[in-house]
């Protein structure tokens, strides 16, 4: 089983919903691998926003009301087999943060002509997050998972 590990700001709004959708189209694909997330300025234990929530459960069928975020921390990356950062920025800080992970560190952007560094929707309305979890979505379709695991 793989380790992948989303990182954004706060893991409350990109890295948790990416971590849900991620490991639903896991789970209906069939692919060995589970996602987690943690955030470099994140404050352990806050929930996932309510729009992040309400997206996943009507969009995606996925609950994420338990969600708690994490601060990001060599353990995290250590765990990890692969980290994925929803923006470059995010990559430039873990990989400057943590020199020693910089090579399983990408940027969502990365994975092909259908993923790009994913806007932060933190404070949006209801569409902004359904768009947001859609590219989120399209991105995953397009990375040979397979491949890069």
């Amino acid at each position: 089983m793989k380790n992948i590990l989303f990182v954004c700001t706060g893991n409350t709004c990109r890295s948790p919903m990416a971590e849900a959708i991620a490991n639903k189209f896991f789970k209906e694909r069939g692919i060995a691998a589970v996602a987690s997330s943690c955030g470099i300025y994140a404050t352990d234990g806050s929930e996932a926003s309510k729009n992040a929530m309400a997206i996943m459960k009507n969009a995606y069928d996925t609950d994420i009301s338990d969600h708690r975020a994490r601060i990001v921390c060599e353990e995290y990356l250590a765990a990890a087999d692969i980290v994925i950062a929803v923006t470059e920025g995010h990559k430039n800080h873990l990989c400057a943060a943590y020199p020693g992970y910089a090579d399983k560190v990408y940027a969502m952007g990365e994975f092909g002509e259908e993923c790009c560094d994913v806007d932060d929707p933190y404070g949006g309305s209801l569409e902004i997050y359904k768009e947001t979890a859609a590219q989120i979505q399209r991105c995953f379709e397009n990375i040979d998972w397979e491949g890069c695991l």
